[in-house]
């Protein structure tokens, strides 16, 4: 288990999560992300609990910043498929 650096609190905001989890949402993580089969799942668990977001994919909130990390991972994807 790895130890907690910083704890977000509750009162976060869509846009903070999103800041936290920048650091996570790379070609490496999308390329792994690319060959789930669920994605939501592996993108709460890989980006969104290590970015120490406290929201999960079982909240409204919690999904829209899941989806929006997803469309982020699939642009990357994209840019390095068209740059091929």
């Amino acid at each position: 288990m790895k130890p907690i650096t910083r704890i977000i609190p509750m009162s976060t905001s869509y846009s903070e999560a999103i800041k936290a989890a920048v650091p996570f949402i790379t070609l490496s993580n999308a390329k792994v992300y690319a060959a789930q089969t669920d994605g939501m799942l592996w993108v709460e668990e890989n980006i969104m609990d290590p970015a120490d977001i406290p929201f999960t994919i079982c909240s409204k909130i919690g999904v829209l910043i899941c989806e929006t990390i997803e469309l982020r991972l699939d642009a990357l994807l994209e840019v390095e498929c068209s740059s091929s």
